[in-house]
């Protein structure tokens, strides 16, 4: 599947379809599974992830799971938040999770967002990939860094 392609023949807007003839180095697709609903296909969006797994050429697809709000679900903010590492939602929770993270989350405006702040969000990212990968609570060296599996995490 060519995604370029298939989003200029569905494009109905003329400037849209310009922009969609251009020559890109990097597609990124950007998915924010959120599985409320009644039956989330989880193996579609592994066989997708397989599918899209090279910028430069399908595409590279990122997931934000369970939902776009998880990457603030952060308590405490400067000081460490110590929860971060444990923190999950359950599956059960899926539909009530937003309103979790709105009630818990200490980051609530975005326009109050800073450099020190997002550097905060990606280090308990990194760091939350690396235990769920390796069981190393820390940020990743450049090694493991370049060797997370999103897929791997996906399925965990």
């Amino acid at each position: 599947m060519d995604i370029q392609r298939v989003l200029k023949e569905n494009e109905k807007v003329e400037y849209k379809r310009k922009i969609l003839t251009q020559t890109y180095s990097d597609i990124i697709l950007v998915f924010d599974f959120e599985p409320h609903y009644e039956k989330p296909e989880f193996e579609k969006v592994l066989k997708m992830l397989y599918y899209f797994d090279d910028s430069t050429n399908n595409g590279k697809l990122y997931i934000n799971y369970p939902m776009m709000q998880s990457y603030r679900h952060i308590i405490k903010y400067p000081e460490e938040d110590i929860g971060f590492k444990e923190r999950k939602a359950e599956s059960k929770d899926g539909a009530v999770y937003k309103e979790i993270v709105n009630k818990e989350s200490c980051i609530k405006n975005l326009n109050k967002y800073n450099f020190l702040l997002i550097m905060k969000i990606i280090g308990y990212q990194l760091k939350k990939s690396n235990y769920i990968l390796n069981n190393n609570y820390e940020i990743p060296t450049d090694e493991d860094f370049y060797s997370i599996n999103l897929n791997e995490i996906y399925k965990k």
